[in-house]
């Protein structure tokens, strides 16, 4: 990925440093005689990430040392000599020479990492950036007004769709806006995203620029407001509601030779549905199609939302097979699965096959409107 953000440097307070004892090509720690001013805090009496130390800083032999340093020693511990592209002399540095604090090539292009695979991402208005993997994110771009943001189980995506809905809370605040990930550690790592509580959501407001977008209460639902995401109470608009049906069978049923018969139902009231039935069906004592329906009778056919088929299944085999319509009921009725064998009699099964199928015969239906 190509940079956008401008090359940037920066100018610290930290004092120069004066070797107190040479070092030479097997030296493992080394310290200086004058007191250092003005460095990176200090906690727990060592620094909270590796630092970089440069000797003849600015000159054609400068050479820079990867390192730590420990206020209980007063020693830097040397990691890596002749670090960040440098070269150590071959007679080492001789004791008086001064060294600096330096911001490393290693250093930047960690923070160009973190900035790429972070907030550069962001090119619109509402983007929310999400997980993919250890330490990377990909974009997912804002959804139409009322929708909602959902999981599939492995990754997020706006919905008009939300199933069953607990208690509902009153509406989260809007989160702080948050600042540029920060440095990763030296020496290997990553930047990492300011989120400071849990359940944060990074969002964009433009291109290269993003907020951070508090959790909201329990029952809430993430929506569209003004073309960026908020949380909010769920009003039964927008496509979310609370209204689910499902029923599945409990024995076999035998699907008789072109007999249309009702396999299972669930009834529904006046409204918009989203109907999604699923029969794992059998070719019973011979090769056979079976066809499977959606529709408010259980003995007319032509009335039917939906149908599919399946086949051929072989005696003694079986088969799964889906169908999925969204219907707009104008009072409460009665919604059938329904099949029939077009061969021979065949079966829709009640119980899961490993291999095949992990769910039985039946059908769900959640109100969207």
């Amino acid at each position: 990925m190509a940079l956008t953000f401008p090359a940037r440097s920066y100018a610290g307070a930290a004092s120069a440093g004066t070797l107190a004892a040479a070092i030479s090509s097997g030296s493992t720690t080394f310290a200086s005689s004058t007191t250092l001013t003005g460095w990176v805090d200090i906690t727990g009496g060592t620094f909270s990430g590796r630092c970089v130390i440069a000797f003849g800083y600015g000159t054609a032999a400068e050479e820079k040392i990867l390192c730590t340093y420990s206020t209980s020693t007063g020693n830097f511990t040397i990691i890596t000599r002749g670090y960040d592209g440098t070269t150590s002399p071959a007679g080492g540095w001789p004791v008086g020479t001064t060294f600096n604090l330096v911001w490393s090539a290693n250093e930047a292009a960690e923070a160009n990492a973190a900035v790429q695979n972070t907030v550069a991402q962001i090119t619109s208005s509402g983007d929310l950036l999400y997980g993919t993997g250890s330490r990377t994110m990909t974009r997912l771009p804002i959804g139409s007004t009322g929708q909602a943001l959902v999981s599939n189980g492995s990754t997020p995506y706006w919905s008009s769709i939300v199933g069953t809905q607990g208690a509902q809370g009153a509406t989260g605040a809007q989160g702080a806006t948050g600042a540029q990930g920060a440095q990763g550690a030296q020496g290997g790592g990553s930047g990492s995203v300011p989120f400071t509580t849990n359940g944060q959501l990074w969002y964009g407001t433009g291109s290269g620029t993003a907020n951070l977008l508090g959790i909201g209460s329990t029952g809430q639902v993430l929506t569209v407001s003004g073309g960026v995401p908020a949380w909010a109470t769920s009003t039964g608009g927008g496509g979310v509601t609370s209204n689910y049906a499902e029923s599945y069978i409990s024995g076999n049923v035998t699907l008789p030779l072109t007999s249309y018969t009702g396999i299972t139902s669930v009834s529904l009231t006046a409204g918009t549905w989203l109907i999604t039935a699923r029969a794992l069906v059998g070719g019973g004592a011979s090769t056979n199609n079976v066809d499977i329906f959606i529709g408010p009778n259980s003995a007319n056919p032509a009335s039917n939302y939906a149908t599919t088929s399946a086949g051929p299944i072989a005696s003694g085999a079986y088969q799964t097979v889906s169908l999925t319509k969204v219907v707009v009921l104008a009072s409460t009725t009665t919604v059938y699965l329904n099949g029939y064998a077009t061969t021979a009699a065949g079966i829709a099964k009640y119980t899961a096959i490993s291999g095949i199928s992990s769910t039985t015969t039946g059908i769900t239906a959640v109100q969207i409107a």
